[in-house]
């Protein structure tokens, strides 16, 4: 979720085409990194009856134990969603701002999104052994 904040953040700053693209794409791939798996866990939650468990959610669940608060049971990933879902709605309006016609202009942009998505797929898992916190403990 952090990365997809910096990502929108440097996406709004930046101004050098080939550098919005590329960030863009970034930005793009990270807002969906946190939204996806909360909407696939929520949807796995109506149809089947149980959560997939996320890091958002196991926090939630472990909150709601400790406190007994039912709401506190939600409250991680309802905050991944709203963040990663403004994220997202800020770049697709600062890409429709900055690079006009980007989306129907060519395949360009869609490459790099794929090729962001692949490379965060490599860095993620790292970033998350090193940073991870352990909620448990």
């Amino acid at each position: 979720m952090l990365m997809a904040i910096v990502f929108t953040y440097l996406l709004a700053r930046v101004e050098n085409t080939v550098a919005l693209y590329f960030i863009g794409s970034f930005a793009f791939a990270n807002s969906f990194l946190r939204l996806l798996p909360m909407i696939i866990s929520y949807s796995s939650l109506l149809f089947t009856g149980n959560l997939v468990k996320e890091d958002e959610i196991v926090m939630g669940i472990l909150w709601y134990k400790m406190t007994g608060l039912l709401f506190l049971k939600y409250l991680p990933s309802f905050i991944s969603i709203i963040v990663s879902a403004i994220c997202l709605k800020n770049v697709l309006k600062l890409l429709n701002k900055k690079l006009p016609g980007l989306m129907s202009g060519g395949w360009f942009f869609t490459v790099t999104s794929l090729g962001a998505f692949l490379v965060l797929a490599k860095i993620i898992p790292i970033l998350d052994e090193c940073f991870r916190i352990d909620w448990i403990r």
